[in-house]
């Protein structure tokens, strides 16, 4: 379900927009991945061309990237480094935030050409408000960029769920004063991601 008035829906998982930490299976990604490499978490040791800090580390798929403790441009804000998905900033002085990460990253073929992109949930905390976004990265010359990215656009996202070639995203609009949840496939089309709007559903919101 989509965020209102406290709470958000990613697939099976629910995120409350106060929590400040990631979900506990973010945790668990985290030490799963930390245990695999051998060792604990390491902020910031990669690096996507449109974040701070220059190049990145050579890879060959996304799975092999540690999304959980790198840099990331969210463009409204100043570059942040994420440790085990999550940031605290430091926006103003009655203005307190942070940036992460609300699950772990889904990895699926969305271009076609075979190898997997990364999908990634992020939610941005600004004071009492929050906004959301989807960025899909994928692997060009062995480091990682950003394909794209959605935002909230006319209302705040509250699920991706990609599948091959398909990124279904769930949306929270206002119909003639209604709260709706509309439903949206977008897919690669060779340059951009584009939506097919005329496969877009509506149902009631019932969240609370």
């Amino acid at each position: 379900m989509i965020p209102h008035a406290g709470m958000t829906t990613q697939g099976s998982m629910r995120y409350h927009p106060s929590m400040s930490k990631p979900f506990a299976s973010l945790a668990l990604f985290a030490t799963l991945t930390a245990a695999a490499c051998g060792g604990g978490p390491k902020p910031s040791t990669t690096t996507g061309p449109t974040a701070a800090g220059g190049g990145a580390a050579a890879a060959v798929t996304v799975q092999q990237i540690d999304w959980l403790n790198r840099t990331y441009d969210p463009g409204v804000i100043p570059p942040v480094t994420l440790i085990d998905g999550a940031a605290e900033l430091a926006l103003g002085e009655d203005e307190p935030g942070s940036f992460e990460l609300s699950r772990p990253p889904d990895f699926v073929d969305l271009t076609g050409d075979g190898a997997d992109e990364a999908i990634l949930f992020t939610v941005l905390h600004r004071g009492t408000g929050f906004t959301t976004a989807v960025d899909v990265w994928t692997i060009r010359d062995g480091k990682e960029v950003l394909l794209a990215r959605l935002d909230g656009g006319d209302g705040h996202i509250g699920d991706a769920n990609p599948v091959a070639g398909i990124l279904n995203i769930e949306r929270q609009v206002t119909v003639d004063g209604q709260r709706k949840l509309r439903h949206e496939e977008w897919s690669w089309n060779g340059a951009a991601l584009v939506e097919d709007e005329t496969k877009r559903t509506f149902e009631d919101d019932h969240s609370d």
